[in-house]
């Protein structure tokens, strides 16, 4: 039995992974890893995995061989002007190079469905070992529980070196445990901000020469007639201790998680905090998704406007709207017309992008079966003379930005009482595979948390199968009775922030 070593490509932290392996991947050798990380390698041997390229027939998918697959590609790139091409931070950095230069080639926008947080972000932008040096750490949304490779070295920071932390969540998971903590209601994120810079600017406990930046005086006169802080759900003078340990400290540090992603203003939300982090002259640490390789490339997110043909890569088929739709996959997924058979993470030899920006090596554990293909040799095929090709480096931008949109906490009504409020808990489309696994492996059911008092009133006991009805849509969940979310607002995990009902 061999000792192999490779990275885990779920989150931006990249971490080092050690797979045992005979023929097959046996298992992973026992580290510091998430339970997501410890079961990565079975992602290998997933039963929907794919070995030959399929077509949608009618109602169903059917196997074809390799040319037809190469020859449809080829007629539908003439559709010049009706393609795009979409991307995901799984990509390497080699794949991205390839299809970077077919794009560009042919005019065509290079997009994800990936939510870009460093795109919202105009200021510094800081690296893990900022953690160990960092006074006072501020976190939005839920870092703990979704990142606790993590949790170990901001635990230390408290506790060994006396780091200060603050936490802004909507729901108070492992992150408020050793926080102070802002809850307010989901949306509310970005206006809670934006009265923390006023409270700065009017007591003069900001950087002064931050005001060189551009923007600034334009970012402070957007100030002065802020909507009160309270329809956010904090009182004013719950902000007076934050704002005042970020201004005395030596060392501050703004950490984002993906939680924000899940309400309607997320972009206003980080612009905000970018805003914040200028005039405190400090960095924002981004964790959750392989972003930062997408922002080499000028990737920008997908506008959501129907296209005659995607070429979709690694990404979720169902958030891109197209006639036709092309997917690199290791695995079957129902909603593609054309399935191309591509190596999972095992059985590639690439770079990845971290949270830092630096690079790590993927090394390939395994070979991928005879008939599946690397990107670079489909696309080469499909267009020949075609070679790998990056854009050159973009310089940081600092600037202070106008946040349009402060507030916008969904509206309740008798028929939805509720604020839904979720938090992605999967960072790469393919670990989604892992789902019915890591349920089984740590007994978890699909569940909803909702407040002592509503749960009371509504006679709803733990454990109990709950129908619950937003909008669009119904669907059950087990009810779980917390504290973690307050009277009048439930959580829902992999869901999207509005109004639901009890049913």
């Amino acid at each position: 039995m061999m000792e192999v070593k490779t990275i885990c490509p779920h989150c931006g932290l990249l971490c080092d992974l050690t797979l045992l392996k005979e023929r097959e991947i046996l298992g992973t050798v026992p580290s510091p890893l998430c339970v997501k990380g410890l079961l990565a390698w079975t992602i290998t041997y997933d039963q929907s995995r794919i070995y030959q390229p399929m077509m949608r027939k009618g109602r169903k998918h059917a196997t074809i061989h390799w040319k037809e697959a190469v020859e449809t590609m080829r007629r539908k790139i003439k559709n010049k002007g009706a393609l795009t091409f979409v991307v995901s931070g799984s990509c390497t950095e080699e794949e991205l190079a390839w299809i970077y230069s077919l794009s560009n080639s042919l005019g065509a926008p290079m997009v994800t469905t990936d939510p870009v947080l460093s795109a919202s972000i105009f200021c510094k932008q800081a690296t893990i070992s900022d953690l160990e040096t960092a006074d006072v750490i501020f976190i939005l949304g839920e870092l703990l529980e979704f990142h606790p490779v993590l949790a170990g070295q901001i635990l230390r920071s408290k506790y060994e070196r006396g780091t200060r932390l603050f936490c802004l969540s909507s729901r108070l998971g492992p992150s408020s445990w050793f926080s102070e903590t802002l809850q307010p209601l989901p949306g509310g994120e970005s206006l809670v901000l934006l009265h923390m810079a006023q409270m700065l600017i009017q007591q003069g406990t900001y950087k002064k020469e931050q005001e060189k930046i551009p923007g600034f005086p334009e970012f402070r006169s957007t100030l002065k007639a802020l909507p009160p802080v309270d329809r956010a759900g904090i009182k004013p003078l719950a902000l007076s201790p934050v704002v005042d340990a970020l201004a005395k400290a030596k060392k501050p540090l703004f950490v984002v998680t993906p939680s924000v992603t899940k309400t309607d203003n997320w972009k206003e939300t980080l612009l905000s905090l970018s805003n914040l982090a200028l005039l405190l002259d400090c960095g924002v640490l981004i964790v959750g998704g392989l972003e930062k390789g997408l922002r080499k490339y000028g990737v920008e997110e997908y506008d959501g406007k129907r296209k005659k043909v995607a070429f979709i890569f690694r990404s979720d088929p169902r958030s891109v709207d197209a006639d036709f739709k092309i997917l690199f996959t290791p695995y079957f997924v129902e909603e593609a017309d054309l399935l191309i058979p591509i190596p999972c993470f095992t059985e590639l030899s690439g770079t990845l992008t971290d949270a830092d920006g630096g690079t790590k090596k993927l090394n390939k554990i395994s070979d991928p079966p005879q008939d599946v293909r690397e990107v670079g040799s489909i696309l080469s095929e499909v267009v020949e003379e075609l070679r790998p090709s990056s854009p050159p480096p973009k310089k940081p931008l600092f600037e202070f930005k106008e946040v349009k949109e402060k507030i916008n906490v969904p509206r309740v009504s008798a028929g939805f009482p509720f604020l839904l409020y979720s938090q992605p808990t999967y960072f790469n489309f393919d670990w989604v595979k892992l789902k019915k696994l890591l349920d089984r492996f740590l007994d978890l059911k699909d569940s909803f948390e909702l407040n002592p008092e509503d749960a009371e009133r509504l006679g709803i006991k733990e454990g109990a199968e709950v129908m619950l009805r937003t909008e669009k849509e119904e669907f059950k969940r087990m009810a779980l009775v917390r504290r973690s979310v307050p009277p009048g607002v439930i959580y829902l995990p992999d869901f999207k922030t509005c109004v639901a009902a009890v049913v």
